[in-house]
């Protein structure tokens, strides 16, 4: 059996201390952004589809940014592919961070400024997400 390697890339691998610093709420569909300067004001908020290509369009040209998404069925690629693309993410345990889970003007766009201001804040208040091995299923005849 295939040993699985748990361990995510360092954070600080990709640039030392990157200037700007992006929350992306992600959906289904759509995800959110928050783009934060170095002063914590924000400089931009949009939305865009959650596809590898619009991603990639979006960020690719992009100097090195502090990214920061919550855990959830798409931040393992997306968390992969932005870390190719040259960037530091963090993966935050939204369980971890009240003031996004238990927030009464809850929305994906507020939830997208939050993720930026505690990464560019301290991105060691977002918390650290359980890692978890990839599970894979076989649905072959044989097992029914």
């Amino acid at each position: 059996m295939k040993k699985v390697n748990r361990e995510l890339p360092k954070m600080e691998a990709g640039c030392a201390k990157p200037k700007m610093t992006v929350g992306l709420d992600m959906g289904d569909r759509y995800s959110h952004y928050c783009l934060l300067d170095a002063d914590r004001e924000v400089v931009e908020q949009g939305r865009m589809q959650s596809a590898e290509t619009a991603l990639r369009r979006h960020f690719e040209p992009e100097p090195c940014l502090r990214i920061a998404l919550e855990c959830g069925t798409h931040s393992p690629w997306v968390s992969h592919l932005l870390i190719e693309l040259g960037h530091q993410v963090i993966v935050a345990n939204a369980r971890k961070i009240p003031a996004i889970t238990g927030s009464e003007s809850k929305s994906d766009r507020n939830d997208a400024e939050k993720l930026a201001r505690f990464a560019a804040y301290d991105p060691k208040l977002a918390g650290e997400p359980p890692i978890s091995a990839k599970i894979t299923f076989d649905f072959s005849e044989e097992q029914f």
